[in-house]
This record gives C-alpha cells, structure tokens and sequence, in this order.
C-alpha cells in the first residue's frame, strides 16, 4: 500500500508539474504565470523532499544522513518558492538581492553537505586524493565556465552589482555539484548505481536551470524566466525518481570497502585539466586571475600529497619485502642480504661474527591446545623479547615457523653466549620457552651456510638437553671453507 501511494502522489505531482509549466509558458510576462511558476516550483520540490525523507527512512548511516539533508534542502527551497509566490501577490518584489535569496542560497548548505557525503562514500580513491580531484574538476570546469559563458554574459549585460554576484553563485555552485556527481559516476562505469545518475541528472536540470534565470536577469526576459520555473520542476522530478530509485536499491548500495583500483588516466585526468583551464586565463581579468590561482593551489596540494602517498607505498613495500608481517622480525630475504652484505669485500672492517638459532618451545602444543591465535601471540612476544636484547646493528629475522636467527657482527663467542643468555631470560620472562644454539666464525666470513648450520647444531644439543638453554658450537679449530 505504501509503494501504491508513493507511485500515485508521484504522477499527481508530475500533473501538478505540467499543469503550472503550462500555465507559466503560455504568457511568462503576467503576474499569474510569475506566481504559477513560484507555486508550481514549491510544489514540486515540496514533493521532491517528501520523497527523499521516506528514501533516507530506508537507509542507515552516512547515506540515510545525506539524504535527509537532502530532503531538508529541497524543503528549504521549497518554503521559500511558495513565500515568493505568495510575495508576488501581495507586491513584493522578489527582484535580487533579497530577503528571498538569502533563503534560497541556504539551501546550498545541507545540499553541499549530502553531496559531500555522497562523494566520499562513492569515490574510488582513499584518502584525501579522490577529494582533492573532485575539488579540481569542479574549480576548472567553473573556471572554464566562467570564460566562455559567465564572463561575456555579465560583460554584455546592463545588470551589475550584488544582484549579479547573487544570481551568480547559483549556476556555480550547482556545477561544482554537478563535477563531483560526474567524476563519481565517470570512475565507477558501469559499476555506478541507478539512483547517481538520476541524481546527477537533476543537479544537471537544476544548474540549466540556473543559466535561464541568469539570462532572465540579465537581459529582463520573461520567456527565460519562464523556462528556469520549467526547469526547477523538471529536477524536482529528477530528484523524486533518483530517490525512488535509492529507496529501492536498499543498504548498502556501494560497500565501504569496495574500492576499485584507479587507472592512470583517472590520476591524470583531474591535474591536466586543471592546468588546462589555468593555461587558457587572461592575466588582466582579475577573476579569472584569482580563480586560476586557486586552481593553481588545488594542483600544486593534488601534487604534494600523491608525492607523499607514493613514497609510503614504496615504503611500505620495501619492509613488506624484508619482513615478517606477524612478528616485525626480518624474513629470509632479510637474512640472506644481511650475509650478503657482511660477506662483500667492501664491507666495513674486517670482524667477527656470531649467529644465534632460536626455537620457541612447545609451539606445536600450543597451536594444538589454544589455538594458532595463542600461538601467533606467543611468536610475537618472543620475537619482541629477542629484539630488545639487541644493539643497533644486530639482525633477528624469522627463519621458519618457530625460528628464529640472530646476527651479532663483531661479536665474540663470549659475547654471544651472553646476549643468548640474557635472551632465554628475557623470553621466559613474557612467559614463553626458548632453547639458543650459538656459534661464532673469526675474520673473513668465508661460507655463511655452514655457520647457519653450526648454529642450528647447537640448537639441536640444546633441545636434546631439555630445553630452555644455550648451547655453543664454537669454531676450535676455525671454520673450514665450504
């Protein structure tokens, strides 16, 4: 019953649309046609927002909030349409600036925000980038804009003063609007949901709109005048199908972390052309000058941040290269550089080195009893334990499930035995067991393999003892190559 009434209060709102439209272009110059056209506007956004408070009533979270603000918006311009109609009658002139179009430019504000919403829940891109391209999009398409249409517009017209920079605002800030609406709907394709692009539709009907009643002011044409009320009702239609359609779809529409990975030419796109626009400006007209400022601004942030957002990813991959993503100890691509590198002839000074093996005791058993959950933690507290055990330059890397090597350059066997030492204790300590093998090689280190398995030797003596403490294979006499 409720979707039977909302489909019958639609169609008499559509007659209702057609009728006053009529009313308004058969003779747009009488007071009756001006008041028809304000009272068919109201009437139609009035329906425009009951149907996007019964959308928002299907929703929850972020989208049930943009659509109330939705609904709050319309509702707003609907309240001032049927005061402005009522005005006419009564003698008032509505002509800008007025108290009118400070109601009507209030309407900007909780439409702003429920597009602001919308956009940062569609966008594909994290993060402040995809924003930032929305923003760059819209300030170059204003920019344009203004230079072929606005600028000329204003420059051939005999209106001026704040009446212009009123009606004004209203085509821009709509086309900023309808720039973050394309830009979402452009990157998502054919992934991008009904209802966007009926919403995108009606700010398109609104922002032409917006053109006819800026033609109207400027030139005193009726017949524009006439045309902009037509156009306000179309996107008032627009947006109670969008509204229909975003009720319909149900929660949620787009997940939060469905995100599809950009290509090339979508990080382009935004920064070409903004300095498109910024290249086609007139340096003596001064604002194209500003507005090409503020773009070259916008750019220059877009370029900053996209800077800082690449280098963390190589960042992030290069640690996601050498180390284990559960413990933060290395990995043994971490170990075999480290060899590598004490190996290489240009090292620095020729020293020593010893090399810890480390098992942690029992995993097996814990996996078995209380889970791998338990055992994933009882590896991280060792491999922390081990670590704060360390100097600077020392290396702990995780060489198998329960591994783990230690690395000691320019450390004698005496002092590994005590950095061991002080491991065993430090991890029983975090309530963990572990058995320490340790070796030592003098100057030059000729074959890392064999020192590795020296160690894991001594690991093998120290298990086979009982567990829970040190062994040492020591190189007397020193370590034979291969």
């Amino acid at each position: 019953m409720a979707g039977r009434g909302t489909r019958w209060g639609a169609l008499a709102g559509a007659v209702l649309v057609v009728v006053f439209a009529a009313a308004l272009l058969r003779a747009p110059d009488t007071l009756a046609a001006q008041v028809a056209g304000r009272w068919g506007q109201g009437a139609a956004e009035a329906l425009a927002a009951l149907a996007c408070v019964h959308c928002a009533r299907r929703l929850r979270g972020r989208a049930r909030a943009a659509w109330l603000l939705f609904g709050a918006a319309q509702g707003i311009w609907a309240v001032t349409d049927l005061a402005a109609g009522a005005g006419l009658l009564w003698g008032v002139d509505p002509a800008s600036p007025s108290l009118f179009d400070a109601l009507w430019l209030t309407f900007y504000l909780p439409m702003g925000a429920g597009i602001l919403l919308t956009y940062r829940r569609l966008r594909p891109e994290r993060g402040w980038q995809g924003v930032l391209d929305g923003a760059l999009l819209a300030g170059a398409t204003a920019l344009i804009a203004w230079m072929a249409l606005f600028h000329e517009a204003v420059a051939r017209s005999s209106g001026g003063g704040a009446g212009l920079v009123v009606n004004l605002v209203y085509p821009v800030a709509d086309l900023v609007a309808l720039s973050a609406i394309g830009w979402v709907l452009l990157r998502l394709g054919v992934a991008a949901p009904g209802w966007l692009a009926a919403l995108a539709g009606a700010v398109a009907l609104t922002l032409v709109a917006d053109v006819w009643y800026l033609t109207a002011y400027l030139y005193g044409s009726p017949a524009h005048a006439g045309l902009a009320a037509a156009g306000y009702m179309g996107a008032s239609g627009a947006w109670i199908l969008a509204a229909r359609l975003r009720a319909r779809t149900g929660q949620p529409v787009w997940p939060e972390t469905a995100r599809s990975r950009p290509p090339a030419w979508s990080r382009a796109l935004p920064l070409v052309f903004a300095v498109g626009a910024v290249a086609l400006v007139t340096p003596q007209e001064r604002v194209q000058f500003v507005m090409a400022l503020s773009l070259a601004a916008l750019a220059g942030l877009r370029i900053v941040m996209t800077a800082r957002v690449e280098q963390r990813l190589l960042d992030e991959r290069d640690a996601l290269l050498v180390v284990d993503p559960l413990t933060g100890a290395g990995n043994r691509r971490h170990l075999e550089a480290e060899l590598a590198r004490l190996r290489a002839p240009a090292a620095p000074p020729v020293t020593p080195l010893a090399v810890l093996a480390l098992d942690v005791d029992h995993l097996k058993e814990v996996n078995d009893l209380l889970g791998h959950a338990a055992g994933d933690d009882l590896l991280v507290r060792v491999a922390r334990a081990t670590r704060g055990c360390l100097r600077a330059g020392d290396t702990c890397v995780r060489t198998g499930g329960d591994e783990f090597t230690v690395l000691l350059p320019g450390a004698t066997c005496a002092q590994a035995v005590t950095v061991a030492e002080r491991i065993l204790r430090a991890v029983t300590a975090a309530g963990a067991g572990c058995s320490i093998g340790v070796t030592w090689a003098p100057p030059p280190l000729v074959d890392p393999q064999a020192l590795l398995r020296r160690a894991d030797r001594a690991l093998y003596r120290a298990k086979a003892a009982g567990r829970r403490r040190v062994a040492v294979d020591a190189p007397d006499p020193p370590l034979p190559v291969g």
